[in-house]
C-alpha cells in the first residue's frame, strides 16, 4: 500500500466512482441518456409516486441538480410530475409509457453489463464488500 489505509480507502472509492460512472455513461449514451438519467429512471420506477425531495434523500443530490435532471427528463417525456392531493407543495413522480420501455432497456442492459464485470469475483466478498460501503455511507448521512 503506498498511501495510508484512510487515504487508500478514498481513493479507490473515488477511482471505482469515476470509472464507473464514464463506463456507464458510455453505455447509456445511444439512448440520449446519462448515466444520472437511468439512475431516476430506475429509482422512480422502483418507487413510482414518490416526491422530488425522495430523490434528493437518495441520491445525495442537491434539490436544483435534480430539478435540472427532472426537467430534462420531463423535456424527453420520460417522466410526469402530477401535484400531491394531499399536499400541493408537491409533486409525485411517474414514469411516463416511454420512460417505462425504455427504463426496461436500459435496466437490462446495465445489469447485463454489471454482471459480466462481476462475473469472476467471489459472491460472498462482494456482499462482505457492499456491506462495508454501506456501513461507511451510513455514518457520513
Amino acid at each position: 500500500m503506498k498511501y495510508p489505509l484512510e487515504v487508500e480507502v478514498g481513493k479507490t472509492v473515488t477511482q471505482l466512482y469515476w470509472a464507473l460512472q464514464n463506463h456507464l455513461n458510455r453505455l447509456v449514451e445511444e439512448y440520449d441518456l446519462t448515466i444520472e438519467h437511468a439512475r431516476l429512471l430506475l429509482l422512480i420506477s422502483f418507487n413510482e409516486g414518490c416526491t422530488q425531495q425522495y430523490i434528493v434523500e437518495e441520491t445525495f443530490k442537491s434539490k436544483p441538480a435534480v430539478t435540472t435532471l427532472l426537467d430534462a427528463m420531463t423535456a424527453k417525456n420520460l417522466v410526469v410530475r402530477i401535484p400531491d392531493q394531499t399536499d400541493r407543495r408537491n409533486k409525485l413522480l411517474y414514469l411516463t409509457d416511454k420512460g417505462k420501455k425504455l427504463k426496461e432497456k436500459v435496466f437490462s442492459l446495465i445489469i447485463e453489463d454489471i454482471s459480466d464485470i462481476l462475473s469472476d469475483i467471489d459472491k460472498a466478498k462482494l456482499v462482505e464488500a457492499l456491506n462495508t460501503l454501506k456501513q461507511i455511507t451510513k455514518k457520513l448521512r
